[in-house]
């Protein structure tokens, strides 16, 4: 490698040899040619080299100079009668191209940089060629411009350094810096603060007496003013106030808040932030965070850290003397304190932390602005509310995070745990739910921890559901105000005026969060009453314009300060019955705390409104679920006494809740317990009675229930109702292979569903139509009516709409081959049916996860799959399900060589279809059947199984799940020896081999093998 070291001197050597020159000039005329990387003419060359000299001579000098390069550099310069240019013969390092390149924006500059120490020095710095001065302006031109590179380069870095805390990696560029410009004072004083920060003051100090002198002695001036009082700070620095920075006395065992830590460190930092207030309610951790956040960045302040405890201070008059006394000052008698205060801290750089400052306000504010004015000083303050200062930066403070059993706060009641009790064995998952009570804040975790001494985490539970106050603790070092969370919470009662207690009080009628306009229509709390509380940190805001209170807030207000009468209830579910029938679904969830409180008190005062409310309500569950959900609110208000028409309504509702969950036999037993139903709703409760013999597999009587649905609907103008029967109609015909019926079913369904706008009933049914048209081979049309679907479902944010739609989308897929977007689909409609506690679809993706796992050639994973789906049907009594399942888990048998056992399952399979009538389940449970026999060789007895799932296609008309069927019986027929019968049958399929229906079938590939075999 040809190296070039021009940085500090010049050195030039190739593989680690070091090259002599003849002259100089060679030297530097090798650098200029490779750092400028162009082609140059001769004569321009000549004439920079020897501007003294003619043209002539100077050429003849250039030719003289390029022969006499020594031989090893030679293949490095390319020349030719006109141009001299640097050619690379092999690799080359020039250290002022790098250092150029790497630092050609200064600003992406850092102290970990290795190009920093290509610096050594001004550019060729001590060469001098004579009797050349377009080469030495070059030179001179190219030396400052790399100056300016390393200047501008060691300044951003210095700087970075101490913003960073990085402070020794920083000094080494501040030194860097200084020896480039020793009189550039604000290098200087950028050194010196490096110096203070790793507590090097009298380093610090002697390098402004070094710079004092060479001022003196190069320029006769004094250092400037900011150089000065920069000078005096380090003096008084140096004796450092006894008091501060004793930051570990105040703290104990610190948990979580990484990413508060960060934030308020940074906030810290910035130049602009001179008040920070940590906001937060009682309890919330505020102290702890501060002191924590303190250490991280003591070193950025001389004279450290100054922790001011104001919680037992009784008057804002004493402030002055309780900073002054933690900070070290002396005060005189004859004196005005607080005079004697801000001269004391003049010229001393500190972070004061003024902890709990909220019972102070407003008087202390005053002293607050005139500590500002200290260009030094920082405050960081908690405080229960603003301050409403100018300068006032904020930052809230929270419960710890409530995300799972590793969170913040349970990793807290933890450690709380095992100091109190370390054999204590407490399942996390219990931990959360106390932490979930006391909404995450540390105070109350800690209380609830203190309290395992004496009861179990059980009793505390119950306890603290009943009463705040049985929550205490008895450690004498704990202020009377943090013994218990009534205690914290009473604390900001009586710090509030009459009015805004009242205005807090009322807060409390709601669940959760809650809109503006809700405060104002509910509870006459206006947007600026709303502010003050929220100042107060005794309401948070949420997305918007949302409101809410912690829940162990409102449980206070509820046991404390409860609002009398009934007015502030009735207005509460007024207003959000209100609500409901104007709102758009995929808003609903955000209310269902209130709506929930709403559903409670009508129910027990206004049966009346839950009539209105009713439809949307059960629209919002079918969209989204979960059923048990749904199952929970139904009961609720059937636990009230309730009018015979409303109760059956209600009841009606349940059993559709029910079926849904597949819990069919409680559905039945329920569907006949319902008397007193309203004309509008007997078809409502025939097509659920329809749709339960659907699930049972009775599919004459779910036939008779379902027309007489149809009729009774149509006779009360309920069209929904009417509708969902004709859906349930069709949905039979479709299991009976009837898909032609069943699609004009669905057609009619879906014309009423239109009618009535019922977009829930619209996705459904075009849902039903995508799978009949799929069935039907007619794709373009499913996948038509499956996009339609899925634009009404992402409309409504139907959860439970979209899980079908995977299911579907990820069949089509299958059948197309494409077997792992299937899967993916399938495994997304899995999970969003367990969350929506939907366990006939949860069935359903299970064993098509369990098919597409089988066609990848997953045997094992298809087995779990089907199994778990097989277990769920018999769990439910989901008759049509266990045979549709056990037909492909005999499939999947035969794959595995597990004949016995896929013999089993196709005959229990073909069993239940014949009990219900199933052709489908039983022409694919005779096929596979027929399919397991083979595997044995059991040829003519496979043939059975064949010819009758061959007549159950035909009368079926499925023309293509027909030829998978009389392709397996051709090879039956073939292995048995009719061959000449064999070879008409796969004359038959031929002529269907490239249909794009054929990929319906379970394994089209096997179809072309078997007709490969006996038609070569």
């Amino acid at each position: 490698m040809l190296r070039l070291t021009t940085l500090g001197g010049l050195q030039i050597s190739l593989n680690q040899n070091s090259i002599s020159f003849a002259a100089r000039r060679a030297e530097v005329l090798l650098v200029y040619l490779a750092l400028t990387g162009q082609t140059h003419e001769r004569e321009a060359l000549a004439t920079m080299l020897w501007d003294d000299r003619t043209q002539k001579q100077s050429l003849a000098n250039l030719r003289s100079l390029l022969a006499q390069l020594p031989a090893e550099i030679k293949p490095y310069v390319a020349t030719t009668r006109r141009t001299v240019a640097f050619a690379p013969a092999g690799p080359i390092w020039l250290d002022a191209a790098l250092f150029a390149e790497r630092f050609a924006d200064p600003a992406t500059a850092s102290p970990e940089d290795r190009e920093l120490a290509l610096y050594q020095g001004d550019f060729l710095h001590g060469v001098f060629v004579p009797e050349s001065r377009g080469l030495e302006e070059w030179i001179a031109l190219t030396r400052e411009r790399l100056r300016q590179v390393a200047l501008n380069v060691y300044r951003l870095t210095a700087q970075s350094a101490l913003h960073e805390r990085r402070y020794e990696a920083g000094i080494l560029a501040a030194r860097q810096l200084v020896a480039l410009d020793p009189l550039r004072e604000t290098s200087q004083r950028l050194l010196m603060r490096l110096l203070a920060r790793t507590g090097e003051f009298n380093a610090a100090l002697r390098q402004y007496a070094d710079l004092e002198a060479l001022l003196a002695e190069e320029l006769g001036v004094p250092p400037a003013a900011e150089t000065n009082r920069l000078a005096e700070r380090l003096w008084a620095a140096r004796a450092r106030p006894a008091g501060a920075s004793h930051l570990t006395s105040h703290l104990t065992p610190f948990v979580g808040r990484r990413q508060e830590l960060t934030a308020i460190s940074a906030l810290l930092e910035q130049r602009d932030c001179r008040l920070l207030n940590l906001i937060g309610t009682g309890g919330a951790g505020k102290t702890r965070l501060a002191l924590a956040a303190a250490a991280m960045v003591e070193q950025d302040f001389w004279q450290g850290v100054v922790f001011v405890p104001l919680a037992d201070l009784g008057e804002a008059s004493a402030l002055v003397g309780a900073i002054a006394q933690q900070v070290g000052c002396p005060l005189i008698a004859r004196g005005e304190p607080q005079a004697q205060l801000l001269a004391f801290l003049a010229n001393r750089e500190l972070l004061l932390i003024l902890d709990n400052i909220e019972h102070l306000l407003p008087a202390a504010l005053t002293l607050l602005q005139a500590l500002l004015r200290l260009e030094q000083v920082k405050l960081l303050v908690t405080s229960r509310e603003r301050l409403r200062l100018s300068l006032e930066h904020t930052f809230a403070v929270q419960g710890l995070a409530l995300d799972g059993l590793e969170s913040e706060a349970v990793a807290l009641f933890q450690r709380c745990v095992r100091r109190v009790q370390p054999d204590l064995v407490a399942p996390a998952e219990t931990l959360l739910e106390l932490c979930e009570l006391v909404d995450g804040l540390p105070l109350g975790i800690e209380l609830l921890a203190a309290a395992t001494r004496q009861r179990s985490l059980a009793e505390i539970k119950i306890e603290i559901g009943q009463s705040l106050r049985n929550i205490a603790s008895d450690l004498v070092d704990v202020p009377e105000r943090h013994r218990t969370l009534q205690a914290v919470f009473a604390y900001s009662w009586q710090l509030l005026s009459p009015a805004e207690q009242q205005t807090w009080q009322k807060l409390a009628i709601f669940h959760g969060p809650f809109a503006r306009q809700a405060a104002r229509e509910v509870a006459d709390v206006s947007r600026a009453e709303l502010e003050r509380l929220l100042d107060q940190s005794l309401i948070f805001q949420g997305a918007g314009e949302r409101y809410g209170l912690l829940a162990v807030i409102r449980q206070y207000l509820l046991e404390q300060h409860p609002w009398s009468g009934s007015e502030l209830a009735e207005a509460h579910a007024n207003y959000f019955a209100t609500w409901l029938a104007n709102a758009a679904l995929t808003d609903v969830a955000g209310e269902l705390p209130n709506l929930e409180a709403m559903w409670s008190w009508a129910a027990g005062h206004q049966p009346a409104l839950l009539v209105h409310i009713l439809p949307r309500l059960v629209r919002y569950f079918l969209h989204n679920g979960p059923f048990a959900e749904m199952e929970r609110w139904l009961r609720l208000a059937l636990d009230h006494s309730l009018t015979g028409s409303l109760e059956a309504r209600l009841q009606i509702e349940l059993v559709r809740c029910l079926r849904l969950q597949s819990r069919l036999a409680e559905a039945a037993e329920l569907s006949h317990q319902v008397v007193g139903a309203s004309e509008d709703d007997v078809g409502a409760l025939f097509a659920e009675r329809g749709m339960l013999a659907i699930a049972n597999g009775r599919y004459d009587e779910a036939i008779e229930l379902l027309t007489e649905a149809v009729r009774l609907a149509q006779l009360a103008d309920d069209y929904e109702s009417a509708a969902v029967a004709l859906r349930s109609l069709g949905v039979i015909q479709a299991q009976r292979g009837q898909h032609g019926p069943a699609r004009i079913l669905f057609e009619q369904a879906l014309s009423v569903f239109e009618t009535a706008e019922d977009d829930v009933g619209i996705s459904q049914t075009l849902n039903n139509l995508g799978i009949v048209c799929k069935n039907l081979n007619d794709f373009p049309a499913a996948r038509a009516h499956y996009e339609r679907a899925r634009t009404i479902f992402a409309t409504h944010g139907d959860r439970l709409g979209e899980s079908k739609l995977l299911n579907n989308l990820g069949i089509i897929a299958r059948i197309q081959g494409d077997y792992e977007p299937a899967q993916a689909h399938f495994q997304r409609a899995l999970e969003l049916k367990r969350a929506l506690g939907e366990k006939q679809g949860e069935i359903l993706a299970l064993n098509n996860l369990g098919i597409v796992a089988g066609q990848m050639g997953q045997l094992p994973a298809a087995v779990a799959h089907l199994q778990a789906a097989l277990a769920l049907t018999r769990q439910r009594a989901e008759r049509r399900h266990e045979g549709m399942v056990l037909s492909n888990l005999a499939r999947i048998y035969q794959l595995q060589d597990e004949l016995a056992q896929a013999l089993s399952a196709g005959e229990a399979a073909l069993a239940i279809a014949r009990e219900l009538a199933d052709e489908t389940t039983a022409a694919y449970a005779l096929l596979h059947l027929g399919q397991a026999l083979g595997r044995e060789r059991r040829w003519r007895e496979a043939l059975t199984y064949y010819r009758e799932a061959l007549e159950i296609r035909e009368r079926l008309k499925q023309p293509y799940l027909q030829l998978e069927v009389q392709a397996h019986l051709a090879q039956a027929l073939w292995e048995s020896g009719a061959r000449a019968a064999a070879r008409a049958e796969v004359e038959q399929i031929k002529p269907y081999l490239a249909d794009a229906g054929l990929q319906t079938a379970e394994a089209p590939a096997q179809i072309h093998a078997i007709c490969r075999q006996i038609l070569p």
